[in-house]
This record gives structure tokens, C-alpha cells and sequence, in this order.
């Protein structure tokens, strides 16, 4: 059998084909002391050999054949095969193979890639410094925010990536970002379904794709999550609490920022918040000051409105008192609505014809949470229509309740229907309609009264 045994080949610094005695041995073992790079020739023959490199000498042996490609020799033993044209080291022949679900618990290979994710690992890390549409290569990635102002960040389109794809983000600056999720999908909290989750400094925030009630859907985890879901039954989407002096540039949609311990020997106790620029429509913000030093509350070049319906740059929020913020959009102001706890009662009242409408609050106490609240009455005009039916006609409320209208009562002005019902659905708005003495809906002004915290 000229393939038993093993073939011995010494080389130094000339290349060498092997014999055919030597290229039929299943071992080749090669001796002698390099000075120069030199190649082994194999024939072009499908066939494997176990070739040990015993050589020594800081140079390289190269298998090849005579006209193909080749792979390097290093020391000690490896198993390397023709396959006809070139050769091929066994080691560098990778199986491949589908990676399986997340969560799969069967017999199937575990891929690099399943490996990576049941570990948590990154695909890579990316610094991101200006507001953007992320695309496919930010998938499995940890994004680095580094910017100093406010970010607008929109996560992929969802319905490429298979359930347990994530995307995780760390606030490594001061800016505050505000991560969007692609139009038409939504980001699931422990609350409930959003569009957008805002990040501040120093905070993490990692979406990852679940299936749930609504489908698909990107899940929030992360210190951001925690925020969030320590501020329900607060009647806030969560809390900041500030322990020194600080500039605020931006804030969280239903934020309540509590302030605690700055100290008397602080140089500049007053702290100056900013409320943003830009926010949606009717966003809100309550503020607690309890500490024994005034704020100023600005809207940077906008301006805020007080409940006595006066306008300026600034607010000033008394120690120990509580004010709500809320953004209207059609006259582009923050309208200060619970103003201090020391002075709550004044009456707002706009008497436009045809639109009047008016608020005022009264402190009281939350016994669950210890925030000083408002309670608030709401009072106004409008008029129903027809053609909405059963439906009813949706009215705004001047100002958002901060929780819920518990209470509301409807009066026809001028006799106009027969029946006129009201029904407040949200913290924000009410719908009603009126009907003939023969149950159809018409058309009819009306007065309403609303009581709510």
C-alpha cells in the first residue's frame, strides 16, 4: 500500500514538488532550516494530507499546486486537501446554518449570530451627534448620543427585523433626544402604546422587537422605562427630581420635576428652567418647587401666559408652590395653569363672542403622592353639529385636566333642542350632541360646566 507510512521532504530555501511516492503518503512531514519563503508543490489531485511542519527558520512554506492558489504551512500539524484546482486548509472551511428564533430551545446549531444575541452583544458601537433616520446597519447597534442640544432620532422600519432585534441607546451629553418610532409603528411602554420616548442626559433607553396585542411592536426597556413606569398613578408619565442648581434645557411631556436639599450655601440657588420650543400640541409639564428658593420659568424665545392671561418671557415659581405648563400650539404659548399654591384663585375668562370660555383652580393635596395639586373648574361655550350623529361633536377643553374630569353638566341656550347631553373622554376633551322632540341631532349652542384635578 504506497499510501501508508509517511513521506519526509527537507527544505530550505528552495521550493519543492513532491514526488509521486511522496504526494500517495496521507503524512508528509517536513524538516530542515529555512532562509527563504518557499512553496510546496502538490499535484491537482482531489485528496487530503496530514503535513506536519517541523522547520525552522523565521520564514513560510506555502502548499500550493502547481497553477492554483495555496495556504500557508505553520508549525506543527494540520490537515490540508486538493480539491483539483487549489489547496484548501480543512480548518478554514466554515459550516454555515440558519440562526433560529429567539428563545429556541431545540437541537439546532447555535449560530455566531444566535450566540452574540442570547449574550447581548453589539454589533457594533456608533456615536451619533445629529438628528437622523437610522437604517439597517444601526440594528443590534449601542448608540452614543454626543450631542449637546436636542436630537430627533427615528428607529428603522420594523417589519424587516425578526422578533428579539434590538437597538439600545446611552445619553452621553447634555442635549436631550427624542427617539420616534417609524411612521405607523409604535413603541410599547408599560403603560401603554407612544410614537415617541424622549432620553436625557445620562440615561439609557434599548428597543427591541416583540410580539404583543398590537402585533409587532418595539418594546422600551432601560433606565428611561424605569422613569416612565415610576411615575404611573402620579398622573405623570414620570419624574425628574433636581438636587443642585441646574439649567434645564429641555423636558419630558408629562414630566413632574420635584426639587429637594439644595443647599443654603449654594452660590445661585435660583434655578432657571427652559421649557422647549418645539413641543406637540398641548404638552404638559408640572413643576414642584420645594425648596425654599424662587425659579424663573422661561419658554427661551417664546413666551408663557399666566392664568390672569398676561404674557411674558418669564415665569416666576414661588418656594414651596406648584405650577402646570401646557403648550398651546394655536397661539404658540405656555400657558401656566396651576399657578402658585400661595395664590391659586384667579379666574381666567376669555370673552370672544361665541367662544367664551374660562378656568380656575384650588389648591388641594394628593394624600397618595404628598404633591400640593389643583383642583380645577372649567366652564364654556360651543355648539354642536348635526352631522356628526351618535358620534357627537369632539370639543377641546380650554386647558388639560392633570388627570381626569370627573364631573360636567350641559345647558341649551337658546332652547334651540330638545335634549342636550354632554360626555367628557379623555383628561383633555368632551363630546356632545343635542336632539329634536323627535330624536333627531341638530344643531345647537350651548353652555358647559367641568370639575376635575
Amino acid at each position: 500500500d504506497t499510501s501508508s507510512g509517511s513521506a519526509s521532504v527537507t527544505m530550505t530555501d528552495a521550493n519543492v514538488t513532491l514526488t509521486n511516492a511522496q504526494f500517495n503518503k496521507q503524512l508528509i512531514t517536513i524538516s530542515g532550516t529555512l532562509t527563504a519563503n518557499v512553496q510546496l508543490i502538490f499535484p491537482a489531485t482531489v485528496k487530503p494530507w496530514i503535513v506536519t511542519n517541523n522547520t525552522t527558520g523565521s520564514f513560510t512554506i506555502i502548499a500550493k499546486t502547481a497553477s492554483g492558489t495555496g495556504v500557508p504551512l505553520t508549525h506543527g500539524s494540520q490537515i490540508i486537501y486538493s480539491d483539483g484546482t487549489n489547496i484548501l486548509s480543512a480548518a478554514q472551511q466554515q459550516s454555515t446554518a440558519t440562526t433560529a428564533p429567539l428563545f429556541n430551545n431545540d437541537i439546532l446549531i447555535a449560530t455566531t449570530a444566535f450566540t452574540q444575541r442570547a449574550l447581548g452583544n453589539y454589533s457594533r458601537s456608533v456615536s451619533i451627534v445629529t438628528s437622523q433616520t437610522l437604517d439597517d446597519s444601526f440594528v443590534g447597534a449601542l448608540c452614543i448620543l454626543n450631542s449637546s442640544s436636542l436630537l430627533s432620532i427615528t428607529l428603522p422600519l420594523m417589519s424587516a427585523y425578526s422578533i428579539g432585534t434590538s437597538i439600545e441607546f446611552v445619553n452621553n451629553n447634555t442635549g436631550m433626544a427624542n427617539i420616534h418610532s417609524f411612521s405607523g409603528q409604535y413603541i410599547l411602554t408599560a403603560n401603554t402604546t407612544t410614537d415617541t420616548v424622549q432620553i436625557f442626559s445620562g440615561e439609557t433607553a434599548k428597543f427591541t422587537v416583540v410580539s404583543s396585542a398590537y402585533g409587532n411592536i418595539w418594546q422600551l426597556s432601560g433606565i428611561v422605562e424605569n422613569r416612565i413606569s415610576n411615575g404611573s398613578g402620579f398622573s405623570y408619565s414620570g419624574y425628574r427630581t433636581i438636587t443642585t442648581g441646574a439649567s434645564l434645557n429641555q423636558l419630558d411631556d408629562g414630566v413632574a420635576v420635584i426639587t429637594s436639599g439644595i443647599p443654603d450655601s449654594f452660590s445661585n440657588p435660583s434655578i432657571d428652567i427652559t421649557l422647549p420650543e418645539t413641543p406637540r400640541n398641548r404638552t404638559t409639564i408640572t413643576i414642584v418647587n420645594q425648596t425654599q428658593y424662587p425659579w424663573l420659568i422661561s419658554a427661551g424665545s417664546g413666551t408663557v401666559q399666566t392664568m390672569t392671561g398676561s404674557t411674558s418671557s418669564g415665569y416666576n415659581i414661588n418656594s414651596n408652590s406648584t405650577i402646570r405648563c401646557v403648550y398651546n400650539l394655536a397661539s404658540n404659548l405656555w400657558i401656566i395653569t396651576d399657578d402658585s399654591i400661595a395664590s391659586p384663585n384667579y379666574l381666567y375668562y376669555d370673552g370672544s363672542i361665541g367662544s367664551r370660555y374660562g378656568y380656575t383652580t384650588y389648591p388641594c393635596k394628593d394624600t397618595v403622592t404628598g404633591i400640593k395639586r389643583n383642583f380645577m373648574f372649567q366652564f364654556g361655550q360651543a355648539t354642536t353639529s348635526a352631522a356628526n350623529g351618535s358620534d357627537g361633536t369632539i370639543f377641546n377643553f380650554p386647558i388639560y385636566f392633570n388627570s381626569e374630569c370627573f364631573t360636567c353638566n350641559v345647558t341649551d341656550i337658546y332652547s334651540t333642542a330638545y335634549t342636550i347631553s354632554m360626555l367628557p373622554i379623555s383628561a383633555s376633551g368632551f363630546k356632545a350632541w343635542a336632539k329634536d322632540s323627535s330624536g333627531n341631532y341638530v344643531t345647537a349652542p350651548f353652555l358647559w360646566q367641568a370639575w376635575g384635578i
